[in-house]
C-alpha cells in the first residue's frame, strides 16, 4: 500500500470517527474503491466497487425504483459470478419484480456488465456500467 493511501485513510478516518465522539484510529486499507456507472430504461446506477473485498455499494436511482436508493452487495460468494444484495436494495428489487442474474467486473475493459431480469415482459438485459474518473469528495463513499 502507498504511504500517501495510507495517510488519506487515516486523516479521513479520523476525521470521520471525531465527527461521532470515537477515538481516531489507523485503519490499513486497501486500494481505493473504484466508480462505475450506467443506466437502463430510466434508472441510473453508480456502483462504487472495492476489488479487495468483491464488494460494492450500489445507488439506484429513478422513478422506476421510486427515487434513490442504497445497498451493498457481494461478488463470487458462492460460485465465481455468484451476486448476494443486501437489503434494502433487495427488497426494493423484489418488489418491482427485478432479478440480478449475474454481475461481473471485466478487467481487460475495465467494466462492470450486470444481467438483469425485467418485468412485463422486457427480458433480460445487460447494463453496462463504465469506470468513472470522478474524484470521490463525500467522506461516506470512502468509509463504506
Amino acid at each position: 500500500m502507498q504511504l500517501t493511501t495510507f495517510v488519506f485513510f487515516y486523516v479521513v478516518g479520523g476525521a470521520y470517527s471525531l465527527q461521532f465522539g470515537f477515538k481516531p484510529a489507523a485503519v490499513p486499507c486497501g486500494k481505493m474503491p473504484a466508480l462505475f456507472k450506467g443506466g437502463l430504461m430510466g434508472v441510473s446506477a453508480r456502483v462504487l466497487l472495492s476489488r479487495d473485498t468483491n464488494s460494492a455499494i450500489v445507488t439506484l436511482s429513478g422513478i422506476p425504483v421510486g427515487g434513490k436508493v442504497s445497498g451493498k452487495a457481494r461478488f463470487g460468494c458462492g460460485g465465481k459470478n455468484d451476486i448476494i444484495i443486501d437489503e434494502p436494495l433487495k427488497s426494493i428489487l423484489s418488489r418491482r419484480f427485478v432479478d440480478i442474474v449475474h454481475a461481473h467486473h471485466d478487467k481487460r475493459s475495465d467494466r462492470v456488465h450486470v444481467i438483469a431480469t425485467l418485468p412485463l415482459g422486457l427480458g433480460t438485459h445487460t447494463i453496462v456500467l463504465i469506470r468513472s474518473y470522478e474524484k470521490l469528495t463525500n467522506i461516506e463513499e470512502v468509509n463504506q
